[in-house]
């Protein structure tokens, strides 16, 4: 990732948001909310690369050799959940930024989570703003959660 941050505003917004630039794991089962935060990220300067669920992440992680600036997944998916697939991320050497969404995150989740070292949770849906903003390597962690 550059070192540099530039910034701009979303329209009818006068705070500055980090523009970054990176890969991105994003991990979500339900497709239309998958292609929003494509679209959302992109719009932020992220590669983003796609899975439907942990398994399918953990193929296109080792289809990328790990080579990720960051990671976000949903927490309630089919196959493998977002804690599952944390679990393996930090067991395969990934030490890269992870954010945790859901709708229902419960403060036992969070506490899992924490102790793998996530660096943020947030509900969703999320200012994308906000999102891109958590998703660089010059934020600090965030914890928005029960």
């Amino acid at each position: 990732m550059p070192s540099e941050i530039s910034y701009g505003k979303e329209s009818g917004d006068e705070t500055p948001v980090p523009l970054s630039h990176g890969r991105i794991l994003c991990v979500e089962n339900d497709p239309a909310m998958l292609r929003a935060l494509t679209l959302g990220l992109e719009a932020y300067h992220f590669e983003v690369v796609t899975a439907a669920h942990g398994g399918d992440a953990l193929d296109r992680f080792h289809s990328y050799a790990g080579k990720f600036d960051a990671v976000l997944t949903d927490n309630n998916m089919p196959e493998m959940n977002g804690l599952k697939l944390v679990k393996f991320l930090r067991a395969l050497g990934f030490n890269g930024r992870i954010l945790i969404m859901s709708g229902r995150l419960t403060a036992s989740d969070c506490r899992e989570y924490e102790n793998l070292g996530v660096s943020g949770f947030f509900q969703k849906p999320c200012e994308m703003s906000l999102l891109a903003g958590l998703l660089s390597t010059s934020a600090p962690s965030f914890r928005s959660a029960p």
